[in-house]
């Protein structure tokens, strides 16, 4: 995301966010209704307006269960030795998403 944002972004996709009221809503004019990735194009779009954009560590609680860091794919990829490949659903998500992104904020040409 860094090359297409031109700056680093900790959590691209958080939807733990504080705006003031101009700024929200300027992005929320810039995203569908029916966005899938709606944090994604914010991310984009504060930094094509220039915000000024802050960002603060948030302290959580660890995802319970067998897993840290929590996943949509099956354990069977697990007690193999071939590579896990996502399943179906989140390989139609991404593609849907990478789809959306490019034709709202990523497309050539693109002026804000």
């Amino acid at each position: 995301m860094t090359i297409v944002a031109g700056r680093r972004i900790p959590d691209v996709n958080t939807p733990l966010r504080a705006y003031r009221p101009a700024p929200l809503a300027a992005l929320v004019s810039t995203v569908p209704q029916n966005a899938l990735v709606p944090h994604v194009h914010f991310s984009i779009a504060e930094v094509r307006n220039s915000f000024r954009v802050r960002y603060v560590r948030v302290a959580s609680l660890p995802r319970r269960g067998a897993d840290a860091q929590g996943t949509m794919w099956s354990d069977a990829g697990r007690r193999s030795r071939l590579p896990r490949v996502p399943p179906p659903r989140l390989r139609r998500f991404a593609r849907q998403a990478a789809v959306e992104l490019w034709r709202v904020s990523l497309r050539p040409g693109r002026v804000e």
